[in-house]
């Protein structure tokens, strides 16, 4: 897997500066990084593409770790196949189309991180979006932005990054519908309520680049006070 781009961007624009980005682009025709035998263990019977995207993955979180002054031997999977950070550190992983990434931060500066990736194209199709996406949230999207097209893709991958950031505290599985997403797409950042948590509030932005999307949030004091960083 070669690295055929190695540092923050495209994610550290997403966020606070207490928070530690790393992504890479995927080459599957290049040597892969070493894991953790515990960590080559979790997809040790999985087909090359998905150990080839486990491996980078991995290799962005313990960079960004090592960044932050925390890193150790091990990444584990969760029950729920989620990373399993050290303590006082929380952190996402995500990978999707050609591009791997992690964010993490000290807990003392959120409660919980969520990063999606996915491919720019194809839209949604519209079976999806009525899956994922609520009669309200479409109501709000607009129909004459540039990128309006991508809108309800970037509602999933906002709830995804809230499912992520309030799993490892709350053990809860989310469904769509539990989540309520107020996307800006001028300001490339969005909002989310969850039902059931005293109006729960989560914030995060994205990012459109190399024919990807991007998006990161987070909750927390810690990330309330700081918030995503400002274009």
């Amino acid at each position: 897997m070669a690295f055929l781009a190695t540092g923050a961007w495209p994610v550290a624009q997403l966020l606070p500066t207490t928070a530690l980005a790393e992504a890479r682009r995927l080459d599957l025709a290049a040597p892969a990084p070493p894991l953790h035998p515990a960590e080559a263990a979790a997809v040790a019977t999985a087909l090359p593409g998905r150990r080839h995207e486990f491996t980078v993955g991995r290799a962005c979180a313990h960079s960004a770790l090592a960044r932050l002054g925390r890193d150790g031997d091990v990444i584990a999977v969760g029950p729920r196949r989620q990373p399993l950070w050290p303590p006082g550190v929380v952190g996402s992983i995500a990978h999707g189309g050609n591009w791997a990434g992690a964010i993490v931060a000290l807990a003392t500066d959120a409660s919980g991180l969520g990063l999606d990736i996915e491919p720019l194209d194809p839209p949604l199709p519209p079976e999806v979006v009525a899956l994922v996406v609520s009669a309200t949230e479409r109501a709000r999207l607009p129909l004459d932005h540039s990128i309006a097209a991508h809108a309800p893709k970037l509602v999933f991958m906002a709830k995804e990054c809230v499912y992520k950031a309030l799993f490892p505290s709350t053990g809860r599985e989310l469904e769509f519908t539990d989540v309520e997403v107020d996307l800006d797409l001028d300001g490339r950042r969005w909002d989310a309520v969850v039902a059931g948590r005293s109006g729960q509030a989560l914030s995060g932005r994205f990012e459109v680049t190399d024919g990807h999307l991007f998006t990161a949030g987070g909750w927390g004091q810690g990330w309330r006070r700081s918030g995503p960083r400002c274009r």
